[in-house]
């Protein structure tokens, strides 16, 4: 994140941080070029109280013929250098670095930066996560939503025996030995779709807004997770 990746590809180039309206302006102009490629695509909700950004995160998944390499996504990002994941299936996480000057015009990235548009060694990261379905990069988005929001639900869910990831909500049998006797698996899925999900949290709108869920949450951290059976 933040150039981190490139530090040996492009030891002599510099990746800013970005200020909100520089990583607004990438993300709404990076995102029609990944359309084409697949029919799902979207960034996480960001938390708003952050002041600046490392990188831009896409989430994608569903390519609408064949599988989507990473030759592929760097042409249309535009990428000077990719960084491809290491799954042999070729999904998973793909880092890009594209040259900052082509992409917006010249303006501070960030507390007392500057980029020019003669800048030609200012970069910016733009990660591309590539997920197996439809379903998977739901999980993905909803869970990486507003920062630490997912691992805050996690921990409210861990509080009554459930556990919360991106492969869904799950029971764990050892907290509930009755259904363990019953089971030889260590836990059962009880929802892997992301809207399910919220119907065991007292959260009316998940696109209410971060502060909303985070006061509703904080509200019930001493509560119970509703009872939907």
């Amino acid at each position: 994140m933040g150039g981190k990746a490139f530090l040996s590809l492009l030891p002599d180039t510099t990746f800013p941080r970005l200020a909100p309206t520089i990583y607004a302006s990438l993300k709404s102009g990076l995102l029609p070029r990944l359309t084409p490629l697949f029919q799902y695509v979207g960034v996480p909700h960001e938390a708003p109280e952050k002041q600046d950004f490392g990188d831009v995160d896409f989430v994608v998944a569903c390519p609408p013929n064949a599988a989507v390499m990473h030759e592929e996504i760097k042409t249309a990002l535009g990428a000077s250098v990719c960084i491809s994941s290491a799954q042999s299936d070729g999904r998973g996480t793909h880092h890009f670095a594209l040259r900052l000057a082509d992409l917006v015009p010249s303006q501070p990235t960030g507390a007392n930066e500057q980029v020019t548009a003669e800048t030609s060694d200012v970069y910016v990261q733009v990660d591309v996560n590539i997920r197996k379905d439809a379903q998977d990069w739901e999980n993905v988005m909803f869970f990486h939503a507003y920062g630490d929001l997912g691992m805050i639900m996690g921990r409210l869910a861990a509080s009554v025996g459930l556990h919360l990831g991106e492969l869904g909500l799950k029971v764990r049998f050892v907290c509930f030995p009755k259904i363990a006797g019953r089971s030889k698996r260590g836990a059962d899925v009880v929802s892997s779709s992301g809207a399910n999900i919220l119907s065991y949290f007292p959260i009316v709108d998940f696109n209410a807004g971060y502060n909303v869920l985070l006061r509703t949450l904080n509200g019930t951290m001493g509560g119970e997770v509703r009872d939907t059976t």
